[in-house]
């Protein structure tokens, strides 16, 4: 039977192996050392590492670029993201593609080409 932390260790190893070297992430499971925020920054494990007690500021001044954008294109761009990385390079493409093909019709996409041609920001309304 499979504990709670026996299986959070089996999610953590899968997707560390995008990440770290083969041997390094070997060296750390069979071990169980520990590694501080700037190993894990240096191996890929994590995006960024801020000073203590300014995580949430950090979260949020990346929401706030982030919400900038285009929320239809973001959304599409988390799906295809999330869904072509263990995809042979041909479909991955193929599902980006359909995507953007999607996109072009909405008003977010005539928007954004306004705003670029007026030389403005854009208004996105998620539609």
């Amino acid at each position: 039977m499979m504990t709670l932390e026996h299986e959070r260790g089996i999610k953590w190893t899968r997707r560390a192996l995008y990440h770290v070297p083969l041997g390094k992430l070997k060296e750390l499971v069979y071990s169980g050392d520990m590694i501080d925020a700037g190993e894990a920054f240096r191996l890929g494990l994590v995006e960024k590492v801020t000073p203590p007690g300014r995580v949430m500021e950090a979260a949020m001044e990346l929401a706030s670029r982030i919400i900038k954008r285009g929320p239809l294109s973001v959304a599409a761009a988390k799906k295809v993201l999330n869904r072509t990385r263990d995809l042979p390079l041909s479909d991955g493409l193929e599902l980006e593609s359909d995507f953007w093909a999607n996109l072009t019709a909405t008003e977010d996409m005539k928007e954004g080409a306004r705003a670029f041609i007026e030389k403005r920001k854009p208004e996105y309304k998620g539609k």
